[in-house]
C-alpha cells in the first residue's frame, strides 16, 4: 500500500509553545485531580449505593471487559486518525462516566458508569504514551538517548501523577464524608471536559507517527510484531500476572475503615501513596536499571505480590499493616513506567498506539479474570474484612509465584535491544 508521510507539526503558534514533556505532565496532572478525588472514597461510595463486595467485583469485571474489547479499535484510531483526538475522546467518556456516577442509585447505573469510563480508558490507553514517545523522537534523539529520555519522562510522570493523587485523595475523602459521596465525581467531570479541550487545542500537531498508515495496516503490523517477539510476549505475561492487584483497588478503603475506623483511610492514603512518587523517582534515575527494565519489572511484580499477601497478616494494628502497604505500592509504582518503557522503544512509530492497545488487551486479561473469580467466590459471603483478607493473601501469593515463573521464562536475548 502507499504510505503517506504524516503532515509536519504546525509552526510555532500560541497553541504550541509548551514543550511536549510539559504538556504530557500537565495532562497527567489534570487527570490525577479527577481520579484522585475518587480513589480513596470509591469503596465507601459503592457501599453507600447498597452494593456488596461481590457486586464491587462484578462491576469491575464489566469495566475491564469493556476496556479489553475497546482496546484494538481505539488504538487503531489513535494511529490512523490522531493521538490527540484519541486523548480528547478519552476525556469525553471519562466526563460522561463521572456524570452517570454522580447520579447513580444502584448496581445498574454504577455498571453503566463503569462502561463509559472503560471506553475512556481504552481511548487513553496507548495513545497518551505513544504521543509522548513520538514527541521525544521528533526532537532528534539517538536511540540510546531516546530510551533514557523515555524512561525518565515516564518516571517523572509517575512522580507528578502520584503527588497530585496523594493530595486529592484526601480531599475526595473529606468531600465524601462532609458534602456527599456522589460529589467525589464532580472533579472528574471537570477533568474530562478540560482534557478534551487541552488535547484538541494544545496537544494537536505533536506526537503523531512518522508515517500515516491505515487502521487495518496498523493492526496487521502489531499482530506480526507480537507474534515474532519473545520479549514482548514475555512482558505481556507480566501484565497478566500484575492484574491480580485489582482486588486491592476495590477493597483497601473499606478494609481499613472496618478495622481501624472511618478516618483511617485518609491516614493510610497519606502514608502509602508517597511510595508512588518515590517509585517514579527510582525509575527516572539514570543510574538505576538504565536500559534494562527486565530486572525492575520482576522486582516490582514480586514486591506488589509480597506486600499484598502480607497486609492481612500484619493487620493487628495500623502501624504493622502500613509497611506491607508501602511495599505493595512501591512495586505498583515502578511496574507501569518500566513496562511502558520496555514496550515503547521496541515498537515502530507508525503503529505504536495500536500495538500498545494490543499489548494492553492481552495484559489486562488478568484485570478482568481476577474480579470475575472474586465475584464468583464471594457470592453469599459476608462483606467484611475477613473476606478481603483471604482474597488478598491468595492474590498476592499467586503474584509471587507468577514472578518466579516469569524469571525462569525470561527471554535470553539482550532485553535492551530494539531488534527482536
Amino acid at each position: 500500500m502507499t504510505v503517506q508521510p504524516f503532515p509536519p507539526s504546525p509552526p510555532t503558534t500560541k497553541e504550541n509553545n509548551m514543550r511536549p514533556q510539559t504538556m504530557y505532565y500537565f495532562l497527567s496532572a489534570v487527570m490525577a485531580v479527577g481520579m484522585g478525588t475518587t480513589c480513596v472514597a470509591y469503596g465507601p461510595f459503592m457501599s453507600s449505593l447498597g452494593l456488596s463486595y461481590a457486586e464491587f467485583s462484578l462491576i469491575n469485571f464489566v469495566f475491564w471487559t469493556v476496556v479489553i474489547c475497546s482496546e484494538l479499535p481505539t488504538g487503531a484510531l489513535a494511529d490512523g486518525r490522531s493521538r490527540s483526538w484519541s486523548i480528547a475522546m478519552a476525556g469525553v467518556f471519562f466526563g460522561l462516566g463521572a456524570a452517570v456516577y454522580f447520579c447513580a442509585s444502584g448496581l445498574w447505573t454504577a455498571m453503566l458508569a463503569e462502561v463509559l469510563v472503560g471506553v475512556g480508558g481504552a481511548f487513553m490507553s496507548g495513545a497518551k504514551q505513544s504521543w509522548m514517545v513520538d514527541s521525544l523522537k521528533k526532537q532528534g534523539l539517538a536511540d540510546e538517548a531516546l530510551k533514557r529520555a523515555t524512561k525518565k519522562t515516564f518516571g517523572m510522570d509517575k512522580i507528578v501523577h502520584g503527588s497530585i493523587l496523594l493530595v486529592f485523595g484526601v480531599f475526595g475523602n473529606w468531600l465524601a464524608h462532609h458534602v456527599g459521596f456522589n460529589f467525589i465525581w464532580l472533579p472528574l467531570i471537570l477533568s474530562g471536559v478540560f482534557t478534551w479541550w487541552f488535547a484538541t487545542y494544545r496537544m494537536n500537531g505533536h506526537g503523531e507517527p512518522d508515517e500515516k498508515i491505515s487502521e487495518w495496516e496498523a493492526l496487521k503490523r502489531s499482530f506480526a510484531l507480537l507474534k515474532c517477539s519473545r520479549s514482548l510476549i514475555w512482558v505481556a505475561g507480566t501484565l497478566i500476572v500484575f492484574g491480580l492487584v485489582v482486588s486491592f483497588n476495590h477493597f483497601w478503603s473499606v478494609y481499613f475503615n472496618e478495622l481501624f475506623g472511618p478516618a483511617s483511610s485518609s491516614w493510610v492514603w497519606l502514608i502509602m501513596y508517597p511510595s508512588v512518587p518515590i517509585a517514579g523517582f527510582l525509575v527516572r534515575s539514570r543510574h538505576i536499571l538504565d536500559g534494562r527494565e527486565e530486572p525492575g519489572i520482576l522486582a516490582a511484580l514480586l514486591a506488589s505480590g509480597f506486600g499484598l499477601a502480607l497486609i492481612p497478616m500484619m493487620s493487628d494494628g495500623l502501624a504493622f499493616a502500613l509497611p506491607a502497604v508501602v511495599i505493595h505500592e512501591i512495586g505498583r509504582g515502578m511496574f507501569e513506567p518500566l513496562t511502558d518503557s520496555f514496550i515503547h522503544h521496541r515498537v515502530d512509530s507508525s503503529f505504536r498506539a495500536t500495538f500498545s492497545s494490543l499489548q494492553s488487551l492481552v495484559g489486562r486479561l488478568g484485570f478482568a479474570i481476577s474480579p470475575l473469580v472474586v465475584w464468583f467466590c464471594l457470592r453469599g459471603e459476608p462483606s467484611n474484612s475477613a473476606s478481603v483478607a483471604i482474597v488478598w493473601m491468595i492474590s498476592g501469593g499467586f503474584m509471587v509465584v507468577g514472578a518466579l515463573v516469569l524469571y525462569l521464562l525470561r527471554p535470553r536475548e539482550s532485553l535492551s535491544s530494539t531488534s527482536e
